[in-house]
C-alpha cells in the first residue's frame, strides 16, 4: 500500500499579498497536514480591538480536507516562543560553560 503525504507550510501573508485571499479547501491535498504559520490582521468592526487575527488558510474550508490544521492564533505561536526560549537557554549554557 503506498502512502502519500503533503506537508503545506503556507507563511506568505497572504492578506497583505492579495487582499481577501485565503489558502481554499481545494487547493489542498485530502489528509494533508497544514501548519498555517501566517498571521493577518483583518478589519473586524464587532471586536473591541477592531480587527481579528487569521491565517493565510480557509480555516473552515481547508478543515474538511486536511488530515491535521493549525489554528491561527493558537497554533504555531505557543511552539515558536517554547523554542526561543530553549535556544537562548542553550546560548546562555554554552556561554557559560566556554
Amino acid at each position: 500500500m503506498e502512502t502519500s503525504w503533503l506537508l503545506l507550510v503556507p507563511g506568505a501573508n497572504f492578506h497583505n499579498l492579495i487582499p481577501r485571499v485565503q489558502i481554499k479547501g481545494d487547493w489542498i491535498k485530502p489528509g494533508a497536514a497544514v501548519i498555517d504559520v501566517g498571521t493577518n490582521a483583518v478589519d473586524d468592526p464587532s471586536r473591541k480591538s477592531g480587527y481579528r487575527l487569521v491565517g493565510d488558510v480557509d480555516f473552515q474550508d481547508a478543515s474538511k480536507v486536511a488530515g491535521w490544521l493549525t489554528p491561527v492564533p493558537g497554533g504555531v505561536g505557543p511552539m515558536t516562543v517554547a523554542m526561543l526560549l530553549k535556544n537562548t537557554l542553550d546560548g546562555a549554557k554554552h556561554k557559560i560553560l566556554q
